[in-house]
C-alpha cells in the first residue's frame, strides 16, 4: 500500500540525503554524475506533487526544504567550475524553483514562531525543532543563497541577492559552515559584518 502523505515526505527526505552524499562524493560532470542529478530532480517532483493540505505542521516545512533541495543539488555546481552537461537556461529555471520551494518553508517557521510567541503549547515542539539542534531556519537561508548563488553564475541574476540572503543566517551557523567554501557561494565573496 502507499504510505500516507507525511510519511512518504519523510521517506523522500530520506532518499534525498542519500543522493545528497553520492552527488556530492562524485561532484563532477561524468554520466554517473548526470544521472544522480536526474534522480534528484525526479525527487524534487515527487516531493512537490504530495499534496500540502494533508501534511502536518513540520513534514511541510521538510516538504518545501527538502524539495528545494532536492532542485538544488540537480545543478549546483560542487566544484570549481559549473556542471558542463546542464546547460545555464536549465540551471537557471531549477534553482528557481528551488528557491520558490526555500521561500515557503520560512513562511510556515514564522507562522510557527508567532504562535509559539503568542503562547500556544501545540507550537513549543515545532518552534524547539526548527530553531534547535538541526537549525533548519539557518539552513533554508543557507540553501536559498546557494540557489541565488547558481542563479547568478548561470546569468540570471547578482550575487546583490545572495549576499542579502547570507545576512539573514546568524553568524555562528556561518562560522560552521563558511560560504568560501561552497563553490557557488565562493565567487559572491561575502564577509559577515563587512558587507552584510
Amino acid at each position: 500500500p502507499t504510505p500516507a502523505p507525511n510519511q512518504r515526505v519523510l521517506d523522500y527526505k530520506e532518499q534525498i540525503l542519500t543522493l545528497r552524499g553520492d552527488i556530492e562524493a562524485k561532484g563532477g560532470t561524468t554520466t554517473l554524475d548526470a544521472e544522480l542529478r536526474k534522480r534528484s530532480l525526479k525527487l524534487a517532483n515527487l516531493m512537490g506533487a504530495i499534496d500540502e493540505s494533508e501534511l502536518g505542521k513540520a513534514t511541510k516545512i521538510i516538504q518545501h526544504q527538502y524539495g528545494g533541495w532536492a532542485f538544488l543539488m540537480g545543478v549546483s555546481s560542487f566544484g570549481e567550475i559549473p556542471p558542463e552537461n546542464i546547460t545555464a537556461a536549465s540551471r537557471i529555471n531549477y534553482a528557481t524553483k528551488a528557491v520558490t520551494e526555500f521561500d515557503q518553508a520560512p513562511a510556515l517557521m514564522v507562522d510557527i514562531t508567532h504562535d509559539y510567541r503568542a503562547g500556544d503549547p501545540a507550537a513549543t515542539p515545532f518552534f524547539e525543532w526548527m530553531t534547535g539542534y538541526s537549525d533548519d531556519l539557518n539552513r533554508t537561508h543557507y540553501l536559498k543563497a546557494i540557489a541565488l548563488a547558481v542563479i547568478a553564475r548561470a546569468g540570471g541574476g547578482t550575487s546583490k541577492a545572495v549576499i542579502a540572503e547570507l545576512s539573514a543566517i546568524e553568524r555562528d551557523y556561518l562560522a560552521m559552515f563558511p560560504p568560501e567554501n561552497n563553490p557557488d557561494l565562493a565567487v559572491t565573496r561575502f564577509e559577515p559584518g563587512v558587507n552584510d
